[in-house]
């Protein structure tokens, strides 16, 4: 059983839990390219909390009580989770309109409810208050510093300098970057404020890149 949306991503968990093949029967995927993808070859941290190993871009470990293949992935306005339970044939795929993975709970809920279960009540909070973050003094050789225009995984990305603040223009919005020391900024921006984004840089080498939090995001290709 598939439940997908949208549609495009319940294709795709249709092919990886039936060996490759699509709902009309077509060879879609290899069985060897589904094996190598979900066959544990690295101990990691998940994207969404707590230990997991890798495969080929998909985590793979018992997250919601049984074998679990997912893949989580965000930009600044929206996350998408897959999740499959092959020993259950089942796959669900979810899109978020808000970078926000305190949701998570809700997967684990529409799994009980497919499974023919009943679903725990879903906590209700509310959102904490937002607090503007606030940046610190630093020079115009800082500023300098981290302009260019950076290679990331989401396209080109500009840092920029306008009047004595740093900003940035990645997917599609401009931002104003908020210090907190020489080398790492808070996104300051209402699409992104509720998930506390921060930019990090770093000189690795010869090269310099762009980091958010933990997460390695591209490489400078220009000054």
């Amino acid at each position: 059983m598939i439940v997908s949306t949208p549609r495009d991503m319940g294709k795709l968990l249709v092919a990886m839990l039936n060996r490759g093949r699509t709902v009309l029967g077509t060879q879609f995927l290899t069985h060897e390219l589904i094996d190598e993808a979900v066959r544990p070859q690295a101990a990691a941290e998940s994207e969404i909390g707590g230990p997991t190993r890798y495969g080929l871009g998909w985590e793979v470990d018992s997250a919601f009580g049984s074998l679990t293949v997912k893949k989580a992935g965000s930009v600044s306005t929206m996350v998408s989770l897959w999740v499959m339970l092959p020993e259950r044939k089942l796959g669900v795929a979810f899109a978020f309109n808000r970078e926000d993975y305190q949701v998570l709970p809700l997967v684990g809920s529409v799994l009980q409810v497919i499974a023919g279960g009943e679903a725990a009540p879903f906590p209700v909070a509310p959102l904490p208050p937002y607090a503007a973050p606030v940046g610190v003094a630093f020079s115009a050789a800082v500023r300098e510093r981290w302009v260019g225009q950076y290679d990331t995984r989401f396209g080109d990305a500009r840092i920029f300098v306008r009047g004595d603040s740093l900003f940035t223009d990645a997917e599609g919005t401009e931002s104003a970057l908020l210090a907190s020391n020489d080398s790492t900024f808070s996104v300051a921006n209402d699409l992104v404020k509720d998930a506390g984004k921060t930019f990090q840089f770093r000189r690795q080498g010869g090269a310099i890149t762009l980091w958010s939090g933990k997460d390695s995001l591209g490489i400078r290709t220009r000054p």
